[in-house]
C-alpha cells in the first residue's frame, strides 16, 4: 500500500486480504494479487485497471454467501485460481463479476457457481476486450441435478 498526498493507493496483495459487507469501494489503479484476495457478503469493489492474479481470488465463496460484486475495468489476467459463488450451490443472493477482458491460460482455474434461485453473473463491459487471445477453460459443474447454465448468466460484449 502506498500513499500520495490526499489519496490512498492499494496496488497489491501478497498475504490474505478480505472485504465483508462493505460500502462500495473503488481502486483507481491496476492491482496485483499473489496471495488470497476475497470479497464476501454484500462487498462491492471496482478496480479501474487490470487485475493480475497469480494467487486466489474469491467472490462470495462461503456456504450461503452472496450479494457481492467485483468490477474490473481492465483485464483479469488469471494464472492460478478464481472462484465466484460457493461450490455447493448455496449462493444466497445474486453475485456479479464484471470484466473488461479475461485471460485464463491452460493450468489456471476459473469457476463460477450459482444456485437454483440466485444466479452468479459473469459480465463483460462494453468496449472491453472480451476473451482476448486466450481461450477460457471453464470448469463445468452440475449441481444438485441442475445444469451449469441454470446457475450462470453470461452477458456482455464477447469481442
Amino acid at each position: 500500500m502506498s500513499t500520495k498526498p490526499g489519496q490512498l493507493q492499494f496496488t497489491s496483495n501478497a498475504g490474505t486480504f478480505g472485504l465483508f459487507d462493505t460500502t462500495p469501494l473503488t481502486l483507481n489503479n491496476a492491482f496485483t494479487n499473489s496471495g488470497t484476495f476475497g470479497l464476501a457478503g454484500t462487498a462491492a469493489l471496482t478496480i479501474t485497471g487490470d487485475f493480475a492474479n497469480s494467487g486466489t481470488l474469491n467472490l462470495d465463496v462461503a456456504s450461503s454467501d452472496g450479494g457481492g460484486s467485483l468490477t474490473i475495468g481492465g483485464t483479469l489476467n488469471n494464472t492460478k485460481t478464481v472462484q465466484v459463488g460457493p461450490g455447493n450451490a448455496t449462493l444466497s443472493a445474486a453475485t456479479t463479476l464484471t470484466l473488461g477482458g479475461l485471460s485464463n491460460p491452460s493450468g489456471a482455474s476459473f469457476q463460477v457457481f450459482g444456485s437454483a434461485s440466485h444466479p452468479a453473473t459473469l459480465a463483460f463491459s462494453a468496449g472491453g476486450t472480451g476473451f482476448g487471445v486466450n481461450p477460457v477453460r471453464w470448469t463445468v459443474c452440475h449441481l444438485g441435478g441442475l445444469g451449469f447454465l441454470e446457475h450462470l448468466r453470461l452477458v456482455g460484449d464477447w469481442g
